[in-house]
């Protein structure tokens, strides 16, 4: 039976535990960059000012309509304080995308290869990730 190599992370080449000649170094700089052109940091979309055009209707926890602004995420999201159960929140909480690590429109193009009904092996290739984060 052929015993196959799986990598921690599909970032990862297969020299990155290794010494690198100019080659392995170039191909790597070009796969990194492509990775991060598709995946880029939550800090450097704009889905913080997209996201802080929502203002919430009321409190997710107690319903409230008294909350008051109480500054910022690290990503640059707005956050928000309840005067009745003193609760913080934003315009995420309780919401599929609460607590995301990836960007909104990385979701976006997710959900789309799921709707258009590719394989899971092709939809973790096209988005980078491993095949069990893309079944789960």
């Amino acid at each position: 039976m052929k015993k196959t190599k799986y990598f921690a992370s599909r970032r990862e080449t297969p020299w990155d535990s290794t010494l690198r000649d100019n080659v392995q170094e170039f191909i790597r700089n070009e796969y990194l960059d492509d990775y991060y052109e598709k995946h880029p940091a939550l800090s450097d979309s704009n889905e913080a000012s997209l996201l802080n055009a929502f203002v919430p209707v009321c409190c997710p926890n107690c319903r409230s309509l008294r909350f008051t602004r109480k500054g910022f995420t690290s990503n640059g999201i707005q956050r928000y304080c309840c005067r009745d159960c003193g609760k913080r929140f934003n315009i995420l909480t309780g919401t599929l995308l609460d607590n995301h690590k990836i960007s909104i429109s990385e979701w976006i193009g997710f959900c789309l290869n799921l709707f258009r009904h590719d394989i899971f092996s092709s939809t973790s290739a096209n988005n980078k990730n491993s095949t069990t984060t893309t079944a789960y």
